[in-house]
């Protein structure tokens, strides 16, 4: 696997953690039955939920349309054949800075065997997404 100058890997790994962002933030809408729910109003348990005096709650950002079209883009580029379920769970995991101890030791592997892993996915994500971006210009 040929080596990918620093700023592209760092500009791919953005790419990733944006999808991974954008991702979390889109409602979860039609996840449950119907029946789970319930029409009646939550309890009002105390005076002081009834006035508000709690402090607010800041609801998801909800994604533009660019942000879920990259992120439609960035799916796409991942469901190759070259890339293993390991290697999208990896990326996946990266982008979303969970610890790489934790990776390691959720895909039985040592760190610096995974950090190699981590650079030949990028670079074969980083190809697959930039033939996905020039069938998409023409």
């Amino acid at each position: 696997m040929p080596k990918i100058p620093r700023d592209i890997h760092e500009r791919l790994k953005a790419i990733i953690r944006e999808a991974v962002r954008t991702q979390h933030n889109l409602p979860a809408t039609g996840c449950k039955p119907a029946s789970w729910g319930s029409t009646m109003p939550d309890y009002v348990r105390e005076v002081s939920e009834s006035y508000g005096y709690d402090s607010a709650r800041i609801g998801r950002i909800t994604p533009t349309a660019a942000q879920i079209d990259r992120l439609d883009m960035v799916c796409a580029a991942m469901a190759t054949r070259e890339l293993t379920d390991r290697d999208r769970a990896l990326l996946w995991a990266v982008a979303a800075r969970t610890p790489w101890g934790k990776i390691a030791s959720r895909l039985g592997m040592d760190r610096t065997t995974l950090w190699r892993q981590h650079d030949r996915a990028l670079v074969t994500f980083g190809i697959r997404l930039a033939n996905i971006g020039q069938k998409s210009a023409a």
